[in-house]
Formats: structure tokens, C-alpha cells, sequence
């Protein structure tokens, strides 16, 4: 996970992959990458951006 400064909001980006199983029986593999911001009042996480990279 990388922290990011943008704006002067402190981001989080993480970078992983989700398997899926297609109707076949192939397995096939996506990357993303989600940016989430920390909300210390709410004890909470807030998805900012989800990407997938193929």
C-alpha cells in the first residue's frame, strides 16, 4: 500500500487482483487499483477510486 499527498488529503492506494471463473472453467485474473482515504472520526475507510488496470 503506498500513501499518497494529494491536495493535502492524506490517500491510501493499494494495488491487487481479483480471480474470477469464467462460464468455461478458466480462471481469469484482473488487476485493480483502489484509493482509499482514512476517516479517523468514524473509526472508517472511504473508497475514493477503483481502476482496473487491464
Amino acid at each position: 500500500m503506498a500513501r499518497l499527498n494529494k491536495g493535502g488529503k492524506r490517500l491510501f492506494a493499494a494495488i491487487a487482483y481479483v480471480d474470477a471463473q469464467n462460464g468455461f472453467g478458466a480462471v481469469i485474473r484482473t488487476p485493480y487499483m483502489a484509493q482509499i482515504k482514512r476517516i479517523p472520526e468514524q473509526d472508517s475507510w472511504r473508497l475514493i477510486g477503483l481502476k482496473f488496470l487491464n
